[in-house]
């Protein structure tokens, strides 16, 4: 019985002493398990912070994208805005060019003073010699080497504004109609662009420029007395348009 006693004494310290180690190892199992918890965190932390870190830096680079598309497209605007303004320089430079100018222009001048020399033979013969003269200088300026472009276009808009004015205002000039292998004597009336009356100074021969048949016809006496009339009037400087002249608007130019 004793001896029972005694074995059971000794399982009871060896318990003891088995749970005491346990508890130790646990506590020690738990610091442990403490220490790598507290160790992912850290990481975790870090790997936190390292994620929004690299979040930042990618919207930072996806604006500077953004900001360096704008510039390259706006570059292309402005290389297309100066393009565009050289090509404007490049024409004004060749518009300006002298020789250029008059190779564009001389051809024109001569054209047209060809068609103001038409215009002349289809206008009454008025003041012929005056015009005659204009022409004559425009020919001359035309082939004169010294007479620069500006020169040239001057003279052909002297001898256009003087055409263009003929009959504008009523004028009269004496002169001489070959009728027929007479010559006659008189007043040359020209009023309007196609009004040219012949008037004998005794009135007796009243005349108007046919364009037509490019002569002189004689006028029945209601209209003579018309052109009379004008004549009195342009002399005394009063509006002819009161007086029915025998012009047909066919003749009008």
């Amino acid at each position: 019985m004793k001896k029972i006693r005694q074995s059971c004494f000794c399982l009871c310290l060896a318990g003891i002493c088995l749970l005491s180690a346990g508890r130790v190892v646990q506590a020690g199992v738990l610091e442990e398990m403490d220490s790598v918890l507290t160790v992912a965190l850290d990481a975790q932390a870090e790997a936190d912070a390292f994620l929004r870190e690299r979040q930042e830096e990618e919207a930072f680079l996806m604006r500077l994208r953004m900001e360096v598309e704008a510039l390259h497209f706006e570059n292309h605007m402005l290389e297309k805005r100066i393009a565009g303004q050289h090509q404007k320089l490049e024409g004004l430079e060749a518009a300006s060019d002298p020789g250029r100018v008059a190779r564009l222009v001389e051809p024109m001048l001569g054209k047209l003073a060809a068609a103001l020399e038409e215009r002349m033979e289809t206008l009454p013969p008025f003041g012929m010699e005056a015009r005659k003269m204009r022409v004559q200088r425009l020919r001359e300026a035309m082939e004169d080497g010294e007479k620069n472009t500006e020169d040239r276009f001057r003279l052909l808009l002297d001898c256009m504004e003087a055409e263009l004015n003929l009959g504008v205002f009523p004028d009269m000039e004496p002169g001489i109609w070959e009728k027929e292998g007479e010559t006659l004597r008189g007043l040359f009336l020209h009023l309007g662009a196609a009004g040219l009356f012949f008037l004998s100074p005794d009135g007796d021969i009243v005349a108007r420029w046919d364009g037509e048949t490019r002569n002189f016809h004689l006028l029945e006496s209601r209209e003579a007395r018309a052109v009379e009339r004008a004549l009195a009037m342009v002399e005394r400087r009063m509006p002819t348009e009161l007086i029915s002249l025998p012009v047909s608007l066919q003749e009008v130019p």
